[in-house]
């Protein structure tokens, strides 16, 4: 009868870890090439709303978020794992929530000025953002409305930053202004797809290089 040795369980033990972490890595490869597609829309003025939906792969992962003037609704995905929230909207919460915010972020900004290695954080932050805007670049961007203000001056000089900036960039901006009345009622529709590889690149980047400058 075969006995049994260290060194044998030694090796079944070490198969079954290399087995296993081979599994996880094709896991991780398969995720990361994985597509993200999402779809916003949303509306401001008489009717202001929006719904947002995202999909990672072949509905691995999916989130949904609408709402409306009076009400939100939250949907978060995982395989067979659901969760469903939603509820009335309570604005004098939200306006006590907005003024923490403000609050908050206004004590992180002076932090910001005041500390020695701003330079290095802005730099990384904005090759962080450049690098995220680039991987979320819609294949579909379409906003429509009017605006006006007060002045019919401020109205025509917001249309020539607009126009300006649908001719740099090609974006589909097809809005129109109103010199007589204070008014803005925009529509947007973005649609786009991505690898999540392309994602995660910069924020890696990001993370490494704020790193070896010891800024975090």
């Amino acid at each position: 009868m075969y006995a049994l040795t260290l060194l044998d369980i030694f090796k079944a033990l070490l198969i079954v870890i290399i087995a296993a972490a081979a599994v996880i890595i094709l896991l991780l490869c398969a995720l990361a090439f994985s597509p993200v597609v999402y779809s916003i829309r949303s509306e401001y003025g008489q009717g202001a709303g929006a719904a947002v939906h995202v999909r990672l792969g072949p509905k691995l992962v999916s989130y949904r978020y609408i709402s409306d003037a009076d009400s939100s609704e939250n949907g978060l995905r995982i395989l067979f794992w659901r969760l469903d929230t939603d509820g009335r909207r309570r604005p004098s919460r939200k306006r006590g929530r907005a003024r923490k915010k403000e609050k908050t972020l206004s004590r992180r900004l002076r932090r910001l000025i005041s500390y020695p290695h701003k330079a290095e954080i802005i730099g990384h932050a904005m090759r962080l953002a450049r690098g995220v805007l680039k991987a979320l670049r819609p294949k579909r961007f379409y906003v429509s409305g009017v605006i006006g203000f007060e002045s019919p001056e401020t109205t025509g000089y917001a249309l020539a930053c607009i126009y300006v900036l649908r001719a740099f960039s090609g974006l589909r901006l097809e809005i129109t202004g109103d010199f007589e009345r204070p008014v803005i009622a925009l529509r947007s529709d973005i649609r786009g797809r991505f690898p999540l590889w392309r994602l995660l690149l910069p924020i890696i980047k990001f993370a490494i290089s704020a790193n070896k400058a010891k800024v975090m």
